[in-house]
């Protein structure tokens, strides 16, 4: 676990709102949406995905704003629903959660335990990226959360 500052990046993104209980099914609509965007524009990935949150807490019925992004090179023209934003450096306290992805609850504690034991202020955005993905439950999954913080 570290406090770090992620370098500034230019993202392609959809938003929406969902909640915790309905990311699951949120995401299956929007991610392959989100890749099959990139491929039609000819965008190129300069990193892995990221769930970039806004207002999510641990109620799992709170809707919150979710933007699904991957960090590109360049801007071209995409369709309808998607969207460029330079997104600035961000400090945060980042933790690296290996498997299955229903266990980020766990891994969610611990950070914020940290984010609270170093006297941190949490902002209001929180990054999940994905650096190793093959699905929902493999062991083999690489999640790093990034909690903002001031």
């Amino acid at each position: 676990m570290e406090t770090k500052v992620v370098s500034a990046k230019t993202f392609l993104y959809n938003e929406g709102t969902t909640t915790l209980r309905k990311i699951t099914d949120y995401s299956k609509t929007y991610v392959d949406a989100l890749l099959k965007e990139m491929e039609k524009a000819g965008l190129k990935a300069e990193g892995p995905m990221e769930f970039i949150y806004f207002g999510a807490c641990s109620d799992p019925d709170k809707e919150f704003t979710l933007q699904i992004a991957v960090p590109v090179e360049e801007e071209k023209p995409v369709g309808e629903g998607y969207k460029f934003k330079k997104a600035e450096p961000f400090k945060c306290m980042a933790y690296e959660h290996k498997g299955d992805i229903a266990d980020l609850h766990d891994a969610y504690e611990k950070t914020f335990e940290a984010v609270f034991a170093q006297q941190l202020q949490p902002n209001n955005e929180v990054r999940e990226v994905y650096k190793v993905y093959e699905n929902l439950t493999s062991p083999d999954n690489l999640t790093e959360i990034q909690i903002g913080v001031n």
